[in-house]
């Protein structure tokens, strides 16, 4: 039987060598520490067992930047299962004791599970014997690690997170109802710290809190603003408390070219008389009746008399230009909004970015790849919403709700309402503004998007913005076969990729390799069959320090300048999909927009996806085959996106996929594919 042994170093599948050396001298001299090493897995993560003295051996000789994974074996052989104290563990519970995804002590032990594989350069696991495990302890058995209490006991703690339920959008003299209760877990829409009460009886199965809500609205007569809550402590079911509000006049701060003012509602929690904690929650107020855009005659731009932009087209909603205000990387950006559907242009503000922007682009992918599909990617995601929004001038996401209710007014039918499109026009290349958290549409994900259609396109590139149909009737595509490749995992659904393209739609499918890369760029093959679209399905990386990259199938890799001379692009409405990890991510080179995205949009390519991280083989199939089967409905790609980003999502049984919110796009927000129009009938 196994012993809890709570002397461990646990460290990251990804960790450095000199990290991981730095960490060593920590350990005491004559100590013998588990290492328990958390490796990040599609759909979950593994934890796995080495001895110190061979840790110590791999990282001893090993350059700097080697990741641990790179150096000693981490498969079946040597991983142990993990336990939680939440998950009853059953008898003899071998494995790393986790306590809020953190290891905090170690039962000894092995567990086998399969890997699935994703699009990212990173080599597979070594098929090398792994050193044998080390012998169960002769010792008492461990305790469980299930629930600590007994079925009829509750803890003398609790602790919860105040939660307020209200509409994101009001209208004047509208009456609304605010609901008030608590969560078990960190709201997204509320703004709201846990709070714990203690020295509570065991034998209490129900917890009255008493809250007062408060903002600057009018209470309707007979509805009060203070009132319980009980919550049942072994359920968290409540009822929650209900206020029935109507809006208030706009206060001295409102803009009325912005037509929307943002009014806090606020409510404290109370036990036995005692303050416990708050929280508060934004609504707009939509002050004006949302504009009606006629689509087939009001096509006339709006007219600007700032530089910054000079067309605002009727198919785009909203015009979101983000401009550098300095020279080189000053990181001073100012912000203005376009849209029919106001008065005139938005002076939003200015953001600043500093001297971090790229280091922030780096961090991102690598904290989405820890988390691709575990149980803490929303709230990863939820965060990297929050960061992202943060920066952007409260106007942005007030002038966003403005378009979004004038867009529902076009529709006499809530269900038949036109999405808005939004054009991102940006010199700011590291953001993703698409993940911003917003939300519009409460049945979707809370990030813009999820809520709207969405494109992106380099401001000083704005000549080749192209929206509507672009022709794009054959496709050359590439795929990488690593079989042969040493040390590359194969991609059999990048293989089945390609092969479902050229049955479906005829295209015509390639080898990674320099040659074939040559052929397709030129746009023709020797028969004469010519191309429109370029699809890339294979690995790739962007690497802070060897920038981005695509493998061809040998394992060598693909430098991503040809694309950026690409003949094809500069003589036909030209469209690319590169399906391979972390390649959408752009870059600055001698003080311009660059990177892949960067490189294809100064080719002349007219539209360009590819995922900003690492993405699962299989979803990144059922996106791109997706993608052309919509296209073939004459859908939009952002419109397609938005759909395929509301499937990031949670359930009781799986945890979210970010593969799902990866994919960025480069055109217009009105562009569509227009094909392939050679779909083979079966």
């Amino acid at each position: 039987m196994g012993a809890i042994r709570f002397d461990i170093l646990s460290l990251n599948s990804g960790a450095t060598a000199d990290a991981i050396r730095s960490r060593l001298e920590t350990v005491p001299s004559g100590s013998d520490p588990v290492v328990v090493v958390r490796r990040q897995l599609i759909g979950s993560v593994t934890w796995h067992r080495l001895g110190i003295q061979q840790l110590m051996a791999a990282v001893t000789d090993a350059d700097d930047e080697q990741a641990l994974s790179l150096l000693v074996v981490l498969d079946a052989g040597n991983e142990v299962p993990a336990l939680r104290f939440d998950q009853a563990a059953g008898d003899s519970p071998y494995g790393v004791l986790l306590l809020d995804e953190e290891a905090i002590a170690f039962s000894e032990g092995v567990l086998a599970t399969a890997e699935e594989p994703r699009r990212g350069a990173a080599p597979p696991p070594s098929t090398a014997a792994a050193p044998p495990a080390a012998a169960p302890s002769e010792t008492e058995p461990p305790p469980s690690v299930g629930a600590v209490l007994e079925e009829d006991e509750l803890s003398e703690i609790f602790s919860a997170y105040p939660d307020i339920m209200a509409p994101t959008t009001v209208r004047p003299s509208e009456e609304f109802e605010v609901s008030v209760g608590v969560s078990s877990k960190k709201p997204v829409h509320t703004v709201s710290e846990e709070f714990t009460i203690d020295d509570l009886d065991p034998g209490q199965e129900t917890l009255r809190l008493e809250v007062l809500v408060s903002g600057p609205f009018h209470s309707v007569a007979g509805s009060s603003n203070g009132g319980f809550i009980d919550v049942d402590r072994r359920t968290f079911q409540y009822e929650p408390f209900v206020v029935r509000f109507t809006t208030a006049e706009p206060p001295d701060t409102y803009d009325p070219q912005v037509g929307v003012w943002v009014a806090r509602v606020v409510a404290a929690y109370f036990y036995e008389g005692a303050f416990v904690g708050e929280a508060y929650r934004e609504i707009r107020v939509n002050q004006v009746a949302a504009r009606h855009l006629d689509r087939e005659s009001d096509r006339h731009p709006v007219e600007v008399s700032s530089p910054m932009l000079t067309f605002g087209e009727a198919d785009v909603d909203l015009t979101i230009s983000i401009t550098s205000l300095g020279p080189g990387a000053s990181g001073d950006f100012g912000v203005r909004l376009f849209s029919p559907h106001l008065t005139a242009p938005v002076d939003a503000g200015t953001i600043y970015l500093g001297q971090d922007a790229k280091e922030f682009a780096s961090r991102l992918v690598r904290e989405v790849d820890y988390t691709i599909a575990n149980p803490v990617a929303d709230e990863t995601l939820n965060t990297i919403g929050r960061l992202v929004a943060e920066k952007f001038p409260d106007a942005v996401q007030s002038t966003l709700r403005t378009v979004w209710e004038a867009t529902a007014a076009e529709a006499g039918d809530a269900a038949d309402r036109r999405i808005p499109d939004v054009l991102l026009l940006t010199d700011e290349w590291a953001v993703p503004w698409e993940l911003m958290s917003i939300s519009l549409d409460d049945s979707r994900p809370p990030f813009l998007g999820a809520q709207v259609n969405v494109g992106r396109w380099p401001n000083k590139k704005r000549d080749g913005l192209t929206s509507g149909a672009l022709g794009v009737h054959r496709l050359g595509v590439m795929v990488g076969h690593y079989q042969d490749a040493r040390g590359v995992q194969p991609l059999p659904r990048a293989e089945e990729e390609g092969r479902s393209l050229e049955e479906r739609y005829d295209a015509r499918m390639v080898n990674a390799d320099p040659k074939a890369l040559d052929l397709l760029l030129a746009g023709a093959f020797t028969d004469g069959y010519e191309i429109e679209g370029l699809h890339f399905a294979g690995h790739g990386e962007s690497d802070p320090s060897k920038g981005t990259y695509l493998m061809y199938s040998d394992g060598a890799r693909m430098g991503v300048f040809a694309l950026g001379s690409a003949p094809v692009a500069a003589t036909k409405n030209a469209f690319l999909f590169v399906n391979a990890c972390q390649v959408g991510t752009a870059d600055e080179m001698l003080g311009e927009y660059s990177g892949l995205a960067g490189l294809v949009v100064g080719a002349g390519f007219r539209g360009f996806i590819a995922p900003l991280w690492s993405v699962s083989d299989d979803i990144a199939q059922e996106i791109s085959l997706g993608l052309y089967e919509a296209s073939t409905d004459g859908v939009a790609i952002s419109s397609y996106l938005r759909d395929v980003r509301s499937k990031f999502r949670q359930t009781d049984t799986e945890p979210a996929h970010t593969t799902y919110l990866a994919y960025v796009f480069f055109g217009h927000p009105a562009l569509r594919l227009g094909g392939p129009d050679r779909r083979r009938q079966s």
